[in-house]
């Protein structure tokens, strides 16, 4: 059995988008080298899949998200303040269910629209590229309650975009909190300047032999091509 795991959000009204969210679960199993991906449609599906698993080394959730929550919206998801089970599970509960069961050292990717970004900074900007500007944010609170159970390193993005193709990526690891990954490859403050945004959209879509973009081997936690 693999320590990998994906939950994949299923059932979305528009097939094009439904194929783009399983797609890239795949990918990312296969970046992996193998994954146990389950689908889910609520929150309760998710704590039924994470509670299946007796050690979990990464861990992506290929979803709709927001700087609240990820999943559905509608009463269905995980949040940041709102605790209504079976189908709204609030971040301390889903922590308390993954943290014993992460490896010493453990990767989380959120492959979801805005999960490392404020409610108050979450639309496309020049910022969207660097830091997250305020906090907490879904990402920031998931990442602060799992870190007393593991080394932890978590990846999520500032804006909405693509499942994995988002340019905004947003690191939480030790000593750092919400970190600007463009800034982190491109040096302090790249963020800022235009030129330099363009150069993080062209290196995000290198490939790699076997065709996996950097913007796909960040998420998984992997060095770039």
């Amino acid at each position: 059995m693999s320590n990998n795991l994906i939950l994949c959000i299923q059932g979305d009204s528009r097939p094009w988008r439904q194929a783009e969210f399983t797609a890239a679960a795949h990918r990312l199993a296969s970046l992996w080298g193998g994954a146990n991906i389950v689908g889910f449609h609520r929150a309760d599906h998710m704590m039924a899949a994470v509670a299946g698993m007796t050690r979990i080394k990464r861990l992506a959730i290929v979803s709709h998200g927001w700087p609240v929550g990820i999943g559905r919206r509608r009463n269905r998801s995980i949040r940041t303040a709102l605790h209504k089970p079976p189908y709204i599970v609030d971040v301390e509960h889903f922590a308390h269910l993954l943290g014993p069961r992460l490896a010493p050292e453990s990767h989380i990717a959120l492959a979801a629209c805005s999960t490392g970004a404020h409610r108050r900074h979450w639309r496309w900007s020049w910022k969207s590229y660097g830091p997250a500007q305020r906090f907490p944010t879904f990402a920031d609170e998931l990442y602060w309650a799992l870190c007393q159970w593991s080394d932890v390193t978590l990846v999520a993005h500032g804006a909405a975009g693509h499942t994995t193709r988002n340019v905004s990526k947003r690191k939480w690891s030790r000593y750092l909190r919400g970190i600007s990954l463009m800034d982190v490859h491109l040096g302090p403050g790249a963020h800022r300047y235009r030129a330099k945004r363009l150069e993080w959209c062209r290196l995000l879509e290198v490939e790699d032999d076997a065709g996996y973009s950097n913007a796909e081997r960040i998420m998984a936690g992997l060095p770039l091509a």
